[in-house]
């Protein structure tokens, strides 16, 4: 339909007239456009980002920690993977014999039943699990596993989000094959520490270290005819400690240590200390070892008698 000459003419007028007022009005529109378009391009430039490193330690107090060698990851990963499973269906000699004879030995005691004892209670139920490398120190690669519910099989109806953490270490042995150890254990280790007087030996026979505490194997020997009394909460401060460098770590067991005359005994100890750390232990400290002509373990009389000891001393073994 043709434009009368007349209106084109006044529509022509109208926009040289108002020019600049719509020059003004596409510049707002263009600039409008620009800033809703740049939360789109962000969005699309933008990378996904994650700080799951599963193989880089935790720990690592002088800035020298380096990632776990990847030979060593991926039998880690290997071994955890297939060990979940093996939990997960019951099939546990299959995952008995994933773990080191060392940790077969010394933390199950060579049996099979409780292995079986041990898993029971940690898989009471299909688990999943997540791994992270939390140290590695003297060539053992400790990791921290969380071991939890698997909710796509359980569902999350009426129930609360729960899971068990365990220290699981991967080491080389004396054939230089990669294996692993469970239930926070690390490694056991014999020993050779002894000391003597007229009254009593003491001999440390060996350490079995897991991730938080270290078990000795100590043997005590009365050689004298009356009682020793090492430990039974009647004397003053720490009777049994563990020197870690000037510091005294009482041992965790509430249990007495009485020999009666030419008695031989032997007591499992353990005591606080991290295995990653370096600290020097310095020896087994008895503080308050009394020669008891008569004992009778009562705390009401244990003030008289302590008075009335043949001798009293301290003894240390020192490591």
């Amino acid at each position: 339909m043709a434009i009368d000459p007349d209106i084109r003419l006044k529509i022509i007028h109208f926009f040289k007239r108002n020019r600049k007022f719509f020059l003004v009005l596409i510049i707002v529109v263009v600039v409008l456009i620009i800033i809703n378009r740049i939360p789109i391009l962000g969005r699309n430039d933008a990378k996904p980002s994650t700080t799951y490193t599963p193989n880089i330690p935790v720990i690592d107090i002088d800035g020298t920690a380096k990632e776990v060698p990847k030979k060593v990851a991926d039998k880690f990963q290997d071994f955890i993977e297939q060990y979940v499973i093996y939990c997960n269906t019951g099939e546990y000699v299959k995952a008995y014999n994933l773990i080191s004879e060392d940790c077969k030995k010394n933390f199950f005691s060579n049996s099979y039943s409780n292995f079986v004892n041990y898993v029971q209670q940690k898989f009471d139920s299909r688990k999943r699990y997540a791994i992270q490398n939390y140290s590695n120190f003297d060539g053992k690669y400790i990791y921290n596993v969380k071991i939890f519910d698997d909710f796509l099989a359980t569902g999350l109806t009426n129930q609360e989000y729960r899971f068990q953490e365990e220290k699981i270490t991967a080491s080389y042995d004396k054939d230089n094959n990669i294996v692993f150890s469970v239930g926070n254990y690390i490694q056991k280790r014999d020993l050779q520490y002894m000391a003597a007087n007229d009254y009593l030996i003491v001999n440390v026979n060996s350490v079995q270290e897991k991730y938080s505490f270290s078990i000795y194997e100590i043997e005590f020997t009365n050689k004298s005819d009356y009682t020793v009394v090492i430990k039974d909460g009647n004397a003053d401060g720490i009777e049994v400690a563990l020197n870690v460098e000037g510091e005294y770590r009482a041992c965790n067991e509430d249990i007495d240590i009485v020999l009666e005359p030419g008695e031989h005994r032997k007591f499992s100890l353990s005591f606080s200390k991290f295995y990653d750390t370096d600290y020097q232990i310095e020896g087994l400290v008895l503080s308050a070892v009394r020669i008891m002509e008569n004992y009778t373990g009562s705390e009401e009389s244990a003030k008289q008698e302590i008075e009335n000891a043949v001798d009293k001393f301290s003894m240390t073994v020192a490591f």
